[in-house]
């Protein structure tokens, strides 16, 4: 618990500081600095018997990925870069494999685990940097943090107390509906906090919708990778963040939400 509160009163302000005083090439930078490790770790618990040749070309493809997000941050358009290279990237791990030679048959269960690393926490977490180059990017960015943390704290904190009836056990087993609803109410308090403050420019009821959908997609994205580390039999991606386990546990409830944020703030014309 002390570990995790000292990594929590560090890392956060120093998370905070380095977005709203870098511009979007460093935060492409930071965003490579965060996405890479936690690509490694995924492949570490998904691809144990990984050939040098395939976890290279994961992180090559995965750093491409990200690059033509910066691209689209960079040109101000709407993903069409990331998900161009996000296709050449499928074609190429599908050729890699048929090149190789070395078997009958093409080993499609190492295909799609090679390109879903790069789909899942490259693709997706593209968007945030699209988030970033957008009008008032750093509101927006911040925004999406503060609800998802808010979320982590009231699910945390309501599901210690109050928590009794097991939200998903199958997959997670200490998740409790109760927790559930905490998180999402304290999401829904902290987004009305951020519209008083730093936000003013958005209506107090797209914050909430936000906030709904935010929080919502935190919760599916925290179930997802704990699905995949147990069908790799692991309690936690990786040990680099002290008390709250690898990279990738850490931005596993951003990789959902930062697209439907960024793709709802487009449409609703934020």
């Amino acid at each position: 618990m002390l570990s995790r509160s000292i990594t929590v009163l560090i890392a956060a302000p120093l998370a905070v500081a380095l977005i709203a005083l870098t511009g979007t090439g460093g935060f492409f930078l930071l965003a490579l600095l965060v996405c890479l490790p936690a690509l490694f770790e995924y492949y570490a618990m998904a691809l144990k018997s990984a050939h040098k040749a395939e976890l290279a070309g994961g992180f090559v493809l995965g750093a491409l990925v990200l690059g033509a997000g910066y691209a689209d941050a960079a040109a101000h358009t709407p993903g069409l870069a990331v998900t161009g290279m996000c296709m050449a990237a499928f074609m190429l791990i599908f050729t890699g494999y048929i090149c190789r030679g070395h078997r009958s048959s093409v080993p499609f269960d190492r295909v799609a685990i090679l390109f879903f690393g790069v789909f899942y926490i490259a693709m997706l977490p593209s968007f945030l940097l699209l988030l970033r180059a957008q009008p008032h990017g750093v509101s927006r960015v911040l925004f999406l943090l503060f609800v998802t943390w808010a979320g982590d704290i009231g699910a945390y904190l309501v599901g210690r107390s109050l928590g009794s009836h097991l939200l998903c056990p199958r997959v997670s087993p200490a998740k409790t509906v109760e927790g559930s609803c905490g998180g999402m109410a304290f999401s829904i308090a902290i987004a009305l906090v951020c519209q008083a403050t730093f936000l003013r420019h958005i209506s107090v009821p797209h914050c909430l919708a936000m906030a709904v959908g935010i929080n919502g997609l935190n919760q599916i994205g925290d179930l997802s990778e704990s699905a995949i580390k147990r069908s790799c039999g692991v309690k936690d991606s990786g040990t680099i963040l002290p008390g709250h386990g690898g990279m990738l546990d850490r931005i596993d409830s951003l990789v959902f939400a930062a697209p439907f944020l960024y793709y709802y703030m487009r449409v609703a014309g934020l």
